[in-house]
């Protein structure tokens, strides 16, 4: 099977849940909140942090309530859609951006950040080597990968 960077979701409404959670306005998820706390002592003033298909940011709000201190977050996801959402949901946070991009091909140097996180993005794919050569290209030593295994995947 060949990879393909085919955005996750044209359904606008699938992002907006995402949205609602990072903003706020909906529960974060469990998976989010477990996430932040597998970071424990990883994530300090001044950590880099990589969060790929990141959806609307909802992950950085699990994030910043587990570590209150300045770290940099940097949200890439391939849905134009998500990314627009998690521009508007952090706005004011000056340590976070978000930008289009695809596990597949990151727009990074590598070993740019110290802790990368992928949770809830490689079920959805039809391979998975050049994503996790990827994820480990752009991180100094910590990957955090969150998947589920099933008889469909891969």
């Amino acid at each position: 099977m060949a990879y393909s960077d085919r955005a996750w979701s044209a359904e606008p409404t699938y992002g907006d849940v995402f949205y609602e959670r990072a903003i706020g306005k909906a529960p974060e998820m469990e998976s989010s909140k477990a996430t932040a706390k597998q970071l424990k002592g990883l994530i300090q003033s001044d950590t880099k942090v990589l969060d790929v298909g990141c959806g609307s940011g909802h992950y950085l709000r699990s994030l910043r309530r587990e570590y209150p201190v300045p770290f940099f977050y940097e949200g890439a996801d391939i849905t134009p859609h998500y990314i627009d959402l998690a521009k508007k949901a952090y706005a004011d946070d000056p340590h976070a951006n978000f930008q289009v991009a695809s596990v597949g091909k990151l727009p990074y140097e590598s070993k740019k950040f110290d802790v990368v996180i992928c949770c809830n993005v490689l079920l959805h794919l039809p391979d998975v080597a050049r994503p996790l050569k990827e994820l480990w290209r752009v991180t100094k030593g910590t990957l955090l990968v969150r998947t589920h295994i099933g008889t469909t995947n891969f």
